[in-house]
């Protein structure tokens, strides 16, 4: 099944958008991702999409090591 993260990080500086792409990449080693930009939105923030194809196990286990409080 693909996959498709939003995320938005909270500081305008590529390297903590690094960080949390190493981070996602130690929880989940498929993931591939679009290139950072401002998010237009949000001031002093940058967005990028982290995008896979998982199996329903491997989606189980990325959705137990993230954030809990889904909307």
């Amino acid at each position: 099944m693909k996959i498709r993260l939003h995320v938005v990080v909270d500081k305008e500086d590529d390297a903590v958008v690094e960080v949390v792409q190493n981070a996602l990449n130690e929880i989940c080693s498929k993931m591939s991702y679009s290139p950072s930009r401002l998010q237009p939105s949000l001031a002093g923030c940058m967005e990028f999409y982290a995008t896979s194809d998982l199996s329903e196990d491997e989606i189980d286990d990325l959705l137990s090591k993230l954030n809990n409080d889904w909307d």
